[in-house]
């Protein structure tokens, strides 16, 4: 009879080609710079950036969001750090912060030590 490896072969699905990635340029409407924020619960979200309040709402459970994150950064505010999850470019946090936490988090933020730039 046919062996497990051919029977996976043959339910597997045959993956999709991955995409060119497009110049940023040529795509603004699919930032590189998008930092998605996705609730669980109700959230209270504030995004900041060079001090100035972009967005400024409560999210409600199950929203899901794309900031576009400026080479300088932003910052974020969290009425309930428990309640979001972030993804940016390969970084995630989910969740950033413990339930009912309320957090300042800058943006990019760094999984270890200081930033790399480019």
């Amino acid at each position: 009879g046919p062996t497990p490896r051919a029977l996976l072969q043959q339910l597997a699905p045959t993956p999709p080609p991955t995409p060119t990635p497009a110049e940023p340029s040529e795509q603004p409407q699919a930032p590189a710079n998008g930092l998605v924020l996705a609730t669980r619960r109700d959230c209270w979200v504030e995004w900041l950036v060079a001090g100035k309040p972009l967005l400024r709402q409560l999210l409600p459970a199950g929203q899901q969001l794309t900031l576009e994150v400026p080479e300088t950064g932003g910052e974020l505010l969290l009425g309930d750090a428990g309640a979001v999850s972030l993804r940016f470019r390969d970084l995630e946090l989910s969740p950033p912060g413990r339930d009912g936490q309320v957090l300042r988090l800058a943006v990019p933020w760094t999984t270890q030590g200081e930033a790399k730039k480019p």
